[in-house]
């Protein structure tokens, strides 16, 4: 008997049908879904990059603002609440090579990581620079007599030359295959012969680094980089045989040019030109004649881009604001009263500093320096706007061991800063500064110099009025 067997092959198809239409619907929606997150994610990446770009911008606005009130604005925060929880902070940088020129850098964080950087330049028409040691010197050098000091770092394009406990507490650079002679350099332990001004050995013990083509008789407390040694050197308390802070070398520092040059005082005497005060008059010191005589009898005077032309002298007891830039046609004179007792003022109205140059415009050596008397006591208006008192020679007279020197100056100052980019300075006896650079420097007994960190980053206006403008050469970009 033959049986036979038949099967529905519709039904089988039809199931197979759907599986393979469930799969691909799987796989379908199992894309769109990925793609969907990929989207989802990329958006909120998208938005968190937006919302970073947004917080750098606001830095960048934020410090146009400030720069605006305060062309010395520093670098500076900005709180999160204000950008989203976004971290931010803000750069300012002068262009160490033009100084009416600065950078502004915003970087942006949010709270996974993500940056965005935005910079651009201004260009102003203040000098904002700043002295980036406590003492700079040109070619001529700097002679330091018995018991001068210095706080801060120090550069030569010169030697320098010290004496019995000369004293730099801070960095010593000497260019142009020069010395370092007879100074003790850095943070002086106790019981050291080098220093007995206890003044000078203050504060947190830091390693100082000196760098100079010969040492010669001095004391390191530090690391020393030469390619010479005469004489007996100390670096840490013993010679340098086997020391492991005394590094040789076959390198020369660079030279490099003064902190306030011709340029810039040219471009801040544009600026000078209203007429002065009246005061009582011409006036005759000794065999000296002056045409603008600052008396004691007189009302208190402000002076504010003031032009003189003629020889200044300023009577002891005087009080002096600033409240522009002067420009002397002539020198400048303060007058002493024979004692270090301060019976004058000097001050200048912040923000920022005031300068008072002396320039005759006639390249000479002594007609138009400084004489400043110890009885003068120089002051800023304001503790945090870098306010100082730039006094400014432009004579030519190099030699500081025969008057008239370009700048001669004593004075306990909190606020004084002296240049004299053609000439010598020398500071008399027990004399004080904050900063002070020059072709050639000449401290006497017992003075010295006192750097201020704020110096790093000050600005002086024109004309009194301070401008800015995107500059051409370093537009806005994302870096």
């Amino acid at each position: 008997m033959k049986t036979s067997v038949y099967s529905n092959q519709d039904g089988v198809l039809v199931i197979l049908a759907l599986m393979v239409i469930s799969v691909f619907a799987v796989t379908i929606l199992g894309t769109i879904s990925t793609l969907a997150s990929s989207e989802l994610a990329k958006t909120s990446s998208i938005a968190a990059t937006e919302k970073t770009f947004h917080a750098a911008e606001t830095g960048i606005d934020e410090a146009l603002y400030r720069l605006l009130h305060n062309p010395g604005q520093g670098d500076f925060p900005i709180d999160p609440q204000f950008t989203g929880g976004v971290t931010v902070q803000v750069w300012i940088d002068p262009d160490p090579l033009d100084h009416f020129k600065q950078t502004i850098t915003s970087v942006a964080t949010d709270v996974t990581g993500k940056k965005r950087t935005l910079r651009m330049g201004v260009v102003t028409n203040a000098f904002s620079g700043g002295f980036d040691s406590a003492v700079q010197a040109g070619d001529g050098g700097i002679t330091m007599e018995e018991n001068s000091w210095i706080v801060g770092s120090v550069y030569s394009n010169g030697p320098i030359l010290g004496a019995n406990k000369a004293y730099i507490r801070g960095d010593v650079t000497v260019a142009n295959n020069l010395f370092l002679q007879e100074v003790c350099v850095g943070d002086i332990p106790g019981g050291s012969q080098c220093v007995t001004d206890t003044d000078v050995d203050t504060g947190a013990p830091i390693s100082r680094n000196v760098h100079a083509y010969e040492l010669r008789s001095s004391e390191i407390w530090g690391d020393a980089y030469y390619q010479m040694l005469t004489g007996a050197i100390k670096v840490n308390g013993t010679s340098c045989s086997g020391n492991a802070s005394c590094h040789l070398v076959t390198t020369d520092p660079p030279t490099v040019p003064l902190p306030i040059t011709d340029d810039i005082v040219h471009t801040w005497e544009s600026g000078i030109g209203n007429p002065p005060p009246a005061t009582s008059g011409p006036c005759t010191v000794g065999t000296d004649n002056y045409a603008y005589c600052i008396k004691s009898s007189d009302p208190p005077l402000i002076l504010e881009n003031n032009k003189i032309v003629g020889d200044v002298w300023v009577q002891k007891g005087t009080t002096l604001t600033l409240k522009g830039n002067v420009w002397v046609v002539g020198k400048i004179v303060f007058e002493s009263s024979g004692s270090s007792v301060h019976d004058s003022l000097i001050q200048a109205l912040g923000p920022g500093a005031k300068v008072m140059i002396a320039d005759d415009g006639n390249d000479s050596n002594d007609a138009d320096i400084i004489d400043m008397a110890p009885n003068y006591d120089v002051q800023g208006s304001c503790t945090d706007c870098s306010s100082y008192v730039l006094l400014v020679s432009m004579s030519r007279n190099m030699d500081t061991s025969a008057m008239p020197y370009a700048v001669y100056a004593s004075n306990n100052s909190n606020s004084l800063v002296l240049a004299a980019p053609n000439g010598s300075i020398r500071v008399k006896q027990g004399g004080e500064a904050k900063a002070m650079a020059s072709k050639q420097l000449h401290l006497e007994q017992g003075s010295h110099v006192v750097y201020s960190p704020a110096l790093g980053s000050f600005y002086v206006s024109p004309n009194g009025n301070y401008t800015f403008a995107p500059d051409p050469n370093n537009p806005w970009q994302e870096l």
